[in-house]
């Protein structure tokens, strides 16, 4: 319940939370356990998920972690379990192994690390969520937290054409919100 305690305390204070395949296990199972232990839900936040957003855009071999961190991360790969493999942490955890607890430790970081890494590798194929909003700087920022863009052409819709740019440091494009078509040439359209 201490360790549950803490993880809704980040839940909580969250605007965004990223997974590898937290939206069909992570979070459900961590609500299964605040709803059991009589806690109430964490603040509302937005999730990305990594294996979600694999399946949406890629078809690699397999949407697994250790897969795709193998494939795209370049300082981080997924741990092996050394001393104590699968299951048999989690009960040498519980049973106060402190050799296990520190296994645990490190195999989880390194969990976070390679995440982080494969989350900055994809991001730029989607577009989930604007992080305009959430800094207090003037100006754009890139879901990958630069904020130095180049003009990249346009976008065309059937009734219009907007400014696209894109982020110098991962490659995601990015289009304006303001129509370039003037009112007389969009009315002149659907005559």
């Amino acid at each position: 319940k201490k360790i549950l305690k803490h993880i809704w305390d980040l839940l909580d204070e969250a605007d965004i939370v990223v997974g590898q395949n937290s939206k069909q296990f992570d979070i459900k199972k961590l609500n299964a356990r605040f709803i059991i232990n009589g806690m109430q839900p964490p603040s509302t936040y937005r999730q990305i998920d990594t294996k979600v957003l694999a399946k949406k855009v890629f078809g690699f071999t397999s949407n697994r972690l250790e897969y795709m961190a193998d494939k795209l991360c370049k300082k981080y790969k997924k741990l092996k379990h050394k001393k104590f493999a699968g299951h048999e942490m989690w009960v040498e955890c519980l049973k106060g192994n402190k050799a296990a607890w520190r296994e645990m430790q490190k195999y989880n970081k390194h969990d976070v690390l390679a995440l982080e890494e494969l989350y900055n590798a994809l991001i730029a194929w989607d577009n989930p969520v604007n992080f305009n909003p959430y800094h207090k700087q003037h100006g754009n920022i890139c879901s990958c937290g630069s904020t130095d863009f180049i003009k990249n052409g346009y976008h065309f819709t059937n009734a219009g054409k907007f400014e696209r740019v894109r982020c110098k440091k991962c490659n995601k494009t990015y289009t304006a919100k303001h129509n370039e078509l003037s009112l007389k040439k969009r009315k002149e359209m659907f005559k």
